[in-house]
């Protein structure tokens, strides 16, 4: 009791700090310095790992690893204040600007509303598959869920660097540059889901089988299925998020939300009543796929670009890596080898060089592939 009580009297201590954090990463990331706040996340990350660690080899109780963490994080903070000051000299102390704080209030209100709806659609159907169904099949259906969402950090890595650009070219009348930034995003991201997206189709029940277990498996690949569709579906909409978001117009967002939580909870309800765990995969397939067509026309709106016609062009870039990647995957399938064998290994990391090489060659440009070799010659000369 006594050591929960100190965990829960801390707890406070580290929101505040967690929020100090957040907006000093988000200083730092307004003038596009994703570099230095990598480098602390990997510096301090692994600080607290070790640390931890060595107090519990120690034989130290979770007291000492909590005051550690606690200081780690404060040094952390004094890290990312420092930066701030240096890239931002003229930052003063906070003054009180009513214009300023009514477009805050505007503006997080409406971001609040979507950070309330989201995690309460992401949820729902685990509650009905828990009060329907049994807490088996809602195994069966979690753990192909966050296998999926393990898939998330691209979206986020694309997501941390695409507000801050949109919302510095909001005032841009050049259509044509936005457009274009717009494009390549919802097309990179699809490219880094595609590879994964196929393998989960054509291996996901050799995969969980040899991972779990065939009884699960049996359960659960089709569920894995539909989810890794859904995925990147869910992917493809955060780039129009981050339009939207930084265009100043949050409102949008968090009335499609709304509209999404009126359609999806009756519809996850009913699809769970009667098909279990893959019904759950397919209302949130659903409501991702309204989700992500709902934002794709509204960003397409802002660029005055008509939606159909930017989905054809989004599908010819894509088709035929997918279709060499599907085609490749099916026919190493129907070799029928042992999933964990070296020979089966192999091939999938083959199909999955040729994977990168077709992107490489036909779905990037010129001025893609350029700055890609300037990244990695500047990480070269490091």
């Amino acid at each position: 009791r006594a050591t929960a009580h100190f965990v829960n009297r801390n707890a406070s201590k580290a929101y505040q700090i967690t929020v100090k954090m957040s907006v000093l990463n988000g200083v730092i990331q307004a003038v596009g310095r994703f570099d230095m706040l990598n480098l602390r996340g990997i510096v301090f990350g692994t600080l607290q790992i070790l640390m931890t660690v060595v107090l519990l080899a120690a034989g130290l109780s979770l007291k000492e690893v909590v005051i550690s963490t606690l200081l780690i994080d404060a040094a952390g903070i004094c890290v990312l204040w420092a930066w701030a000051r240096k890239i931002l000299p003229f930052l003063a102390q906070p003054v009180w600007d009513k214009r300023s704080a009514k477009d805050l209030f505007r503006f997080g209100g409406f971001v609040t509303v979507s950070g309330v709806i989201g995690p309460v659609l992401a949820n729902t159907e685990k509650l009905f598959l828990t009060s329907l169904r049994s807490v088996a099949v809602l195994t069966y259906y979690s753990v192909p869920f966050n296998l999926v969402d393990k898939l998330t950090c691209i979206r986020g890595a694309f997501s941390s660097v695409l507000f801050p650009a949109f919302s510095s070219l909001q005032d841009s009348r050049d259509r044509k540059f936005n457009l274009d930034l717009y494009d390549r995003s919802v097309l990179y991201i699809l490219f880094s889901y595609y590879f994964f997206v196929i393998f989960f189709i054509v291996f996901g029940d050799r995969f969980l089988s040899a991972w779990i277990g065939q009884d699960f498996a049996f359960y659960s690949h089709r569920i894995l299925s539909v989810l890794a569709v859904a995925g990147a579906v869910n992917a493809a909409a955060a780039p129009s998020l981050n339009v939207l978001q930084g265009f100043n117009k949050p409102q949008v967002p968090a009335l499609f939300h709304f509209i999404e939580a009126v359609f999806y909870i009756p519809c996850a309800y009913l699809l769970i009543l009667r098909f279990g765990g893959i019904g759950a995969a397919i209302a949130w397939l659903l409501r991702v796929l309204l989700d992500t067509a709902l934002l794709h026309r509204a960003s397409c709106g802002l660029f005055k670009e008509p939606v159909l016609r930017w989905y054809v062009r989004l599908f010819k870039k894509s088709l035929i890596p997918v279709c060499v990647c599907g085609f490749s995957l099916y026919a190493f399938r129907a070799m029928e080898l042992r999933f964990f064998s070296l020979t089966n290994i192999c091939g999938i990391t083959i199909i999955f060089l040729l994977y990168i090489f077709i992107v490489w060659k036909l779905g990037l440009d010129d001025f893609a592939r350029q700055r890609i070799r300037e990244f990695v010659t500047g990480l070269s000369l490091r």
